[in-house]
């Protein structure tokens, strides 16, 4: 099912969630859909919403659009279903019975008494049949809305053949709008009550489900408008919803959770497992909420809170004994210009901090994130605190790994040693040993027994010098060994094997350089099968070369990978594809060794 939400100034308006999920585009088309959004001087905001559905299958109206789902808050939204039919394939009109229009307890709200009062409204369509026509209109009404903010997603699960945006704002109201992967202006006119603004898009393209596609969806269609005048102004608004400040019991229990903590990393760790394990999170989105967060005193008795205000707890732990944070707003870095303000953008909250001069980012459930030098110019960070409100400068890195790796390799033992560089932030930080562990895990160097000495370890550069032994297996006189392979680079992201085409643009998650030298000897008896071989590709965006060669019995192997560029086009996919090929080839990466009795 996919839910198409709309959210206004700190509220997310819950516009609706088709049960048209994962599916072939055919099986339905939408032959219009309208969105209304009427701002009024008494701070109340107006969503009207109108969809013309037509199925064309049996699966369509058996798994896939039977229901629409409408979420709200009661506390500041009415919702009036204004009409529901469906039009019959000859032409029949057969309104929803009242039964058809349920309400229920969103299912991300369970086990939340404090948002137990949250509704989603379920309306079942009937009389589906091949050539009906789905239609619904309703309307959702919010009070207490000073702000339009709005970034719309304008593409469905199948076509849509019309699409119709309409903005109603007073006469004095200014608002900015921005594009993104759409053309189009809009019908300007004046009204009795203020300016009307429409733009129509026609013949929209489906969404696919390609892997690796955009994080930040900016290839995609989007509609942005807001009624703030900047990313400031906006940010503002969010900070207004924070309670920065002391607090006696959450200081006394910080206090004595870290109280046998060396330092303040052991002490930031400390609490960010405390709040990751013993906090459940919601996954209710704030604008749901009009973007007001409980207090860290709720949050932290009742032991939930959504990711604001898990996020907001950290942060009042962290500085309860002494250690500065701040809230870290991430924004696309292409969203636009700064001018284009509004809270619908943003993609992530995390809790920055300073530990030991070391930047930290964490999120509310604790998982890993990738390092923001990684990311570099695709996002766009802002530090949120009590006192101020900054951008954050990120001075984009790529990861680089080097790794230079000997082998002796015997009927009866293989002895693996060498020196292995990490650098760029491949790695995420943790405190003293568990940074080794972390380091080690990320290596992976196979073996039975493994020894690693941690030469450099800093929080973007790490060299390791590495010992490892291992009993090989022959199979009908053949040993097949994979060369070892760091587990942080490109074979970590999974992204082999790749299909043949590609529709939508291919993000990778950051850009890499690869470097292997494998020196391999081989003991009497063995003997390599492997043709020596050179293999090199290069294109504008990225590059591959293995190289195979022996003498007498040593063998060696180097294999190098670059992708410095980290989006890539459907046009030059096909030259992208044949370097990953290249560069996951089992005959450019297993040695295929003979023994000889």
């Amino acid at each position: 099912m996919n839910k198409l939400f709309l959210y206004t100034g700190f509220i997310f308006i819950g516009l609706i969630l088709f049960t048209e999920t994962v599916s072939a585009t055919t099986e339905a088309h939408f032959r219009k859909i309208r969105k209304e959004f009427t701002l009024s001087p008494d701070n109340k905001l107006t969503v009207n919403y109108y969809k013309e559905l037509e199925i064309n299958s049996l699966m369509a109206l058996n798994n896939l659009y039977g229901e629409t789902f409408i979420v709200y808050n009661p506390d500041f939204q009415k919702l009036k279903i204004n009409s529901a039919f469906t039009r019959l394939a000859n032409g029949d009109t057969l309104h929803i019975p009242q039964n058809a229009l349920n309400e229920v307890l969103p299912s991300f709200a369970a086990n939340a008494p404090a948002y137990n009062h949250l509704k989603e409204m379920v309306v079942t369509h009937t009389g589906l049949e091949p050539g009906a026509c789905i239609h619904l209109n309703y309307t959702l009404l919010s009070e207490g809305i000073r702000h339009l903010d709005i970034d719309e997603i304008l593409q469905e699960e199948t076509p849509v053949q019309e699409y119709r945006i309409i903005i109603n704002v007073p006469h004095n109201q200014e608002f900015q709008y921005k594009l993104l992967n759409l053309k189009g202006k809009p019908e300007i006119t004046k009204t009795t009550h203020g300016k009307h603004y429409a733009w129509t898009f026609r013949n929209l393209q489906p969404r696919t489900h390609e892997s690796f596609r955009i994080k930040n969806k900016t290839d995609i269609p989007h509609f942005v408008a807001s009624t703030y005048t900047s990313r400031k102004s906006s940010l503002e608004a969010l900070r207004a919803n924070l309670h920065f400040g002391k607090h006696e019991e959450i200081t006394r229990f910080t206090k004595e959770l870290t109280q046998n903590c060396e330092n303040n990393l052991d002490r930031t760790f400390t609490i960010k497992d405390y709040i990751a394990r013993q906090i459940s999170t919601l996954d209710i989105p704030s604008e749901y909420l009009n973007r007001k967060i409980r207090t860290p005193e709720e949050v932290f008795n009742q032991a939930y809170g959504t990711q604001a205000e898990k996020i907001n707890l950290f942060i009042t732990m962290l500085q309860s004994v002494g250690i500065p944070a701040s809230v870290a707003v991430v924004y696309p870095g292409s969203e636009g210009e700064e001018t284009i303000g509004g809270l619908q953008p943003i993609q992530q909250l995390l809790v920055y901090t300073l530990s030991e001069g070391i930047p930290l980012f964490f999120t509310a459930d604790g998982h890993d994130i990738l390092s923001p030098e990684l990311r570099g110019k695709r996002d766009q960070i802002y530090l949120l605190s009590a006192s101020e409100i900054k951008p954050l400068t990120v001075l984009p890195s790529s990861g680089n790994i080097n790794c230079r790796l000997n082998l002796n390799i015997s009927p009866t033992e293989g002895k693996l040693s060498g020196n292995i560089s990490l650098a760029g932030g491949l790695v995420p930080i943790r405190p003293n040993k568990l940074y080794q562990e972390k380091i080690k895990e990320a290596i992976a160097i196979p073996g039975d027994s493994i020894n690693i000495r941690y030469n450099k370890v800093t929080p973007f550069e790490n060299n390791l010098s590495v010992e490892s032994r291992f009993t090989p297996v022959i199979n009908q006189d053949y040993l097949l060994y994979s060369l070892p392979e760091v587990a942080t680079g490109v074979h970590s992201w999974k992204i082999h094997p790749l299909t043949a085409n590609r529709k939508e643009k291919l993000e990778i998650p950051y850009p890499i350089r690869e470097s292997y030298d494998y020196t391999i000897r081989l003991a009497p008896g063995l003997t390599l099968k492997n043709k020596c071989r050179e293999i090199r590709k290069k294109h504008r965006y990225g590059a591959v070369s293995v190289k195979i060669t022996q003498q007498d019995d040593r063998i060696h192997v180097h294999r190098e990978i670059a992708l410095p560029a980290v989006v890539i086009t459907p046009k030059e996919y096909k030259h992208f594809r044949e370097i990953l090929d290249t560069w996951q080839d089992k005959i450019a990466n297993t040695l295929i060794i003979k023994h000889i009795k």
